[in-house]
């Protein structure tokens, strides 16, 4: 598991909600991402996956929340977008 992209993952999400999540989204928070990027973590460990599988499900607890900077509505599809920009571009 490469612990440094889960860590610069983090942190990018943790920006982009700070910077960019409206006012109004109270729900949907970095308070939340970082509840739920720990739950994942101990269920996985918990579950005894490999260390590739828990990587991928950290990484997808991490951008879970990030859609809701752009829309509430079709959250999903924004979220999947905002993920693989990022890390499309940490294998450049």
């Amino acid at each position: 598991m490469d612990d440094n992209i889960l860590l610069r993952a983090s942190v990018y999400v943790a920006q982009l909600l700070l910077e960019k999540q409206p006012k109004n989204r109270v729900f949907h928070n970095l308070h939340r991402t970082l509840t739920v990027l720990e739950a994942a973590g101990k269920i996985g460990r918990k579950e005894n996956v490999s260390k590739e599988e828990l990587e991928i499900v950290l990484l997808a607890a991490a951008f879970h929340d990030s859609c809701y900077v752009e829309c509430y509505q079709g959250h999903e599809a924004v979220g999947q977008r905002i993920a693989e920009k990022w890390l499309t571009e940490q294998t450049k």
